[in-house]
């Protein structure tokens, strides 16, 4: 994801690529709130999806539903 303000990134718990947080770096809403909550993604998560990651893990709960 572009960072062209310099902001602290944090890397997806599930492939490592860096993205930007809002929550960490305190804006007032974040990327992933456009998205539907799927919460929690996985317990032992210490670390936000990137949005490839967590759009694919949107499509696996669309497709157990």
């Amino acid at each position: 994801m572009p960072n062209p303000e310099n902001k602290p990134t944090i890397p997806c718990y599930k492939c490592g690529t860096g993205l930007l947080c809002g929550a960490v770096n305190g804006d007032a809403i974040c990327w992933c709130d456009s998205l539907p909550n799927i919460m929690p993604l996985n317990e032992d998560a210490t670390s936000c999806y990137c949005k490839s990651c967590l759009e694919k893990e949107l499509q696996k709960k669309d497709a157990k539903n």
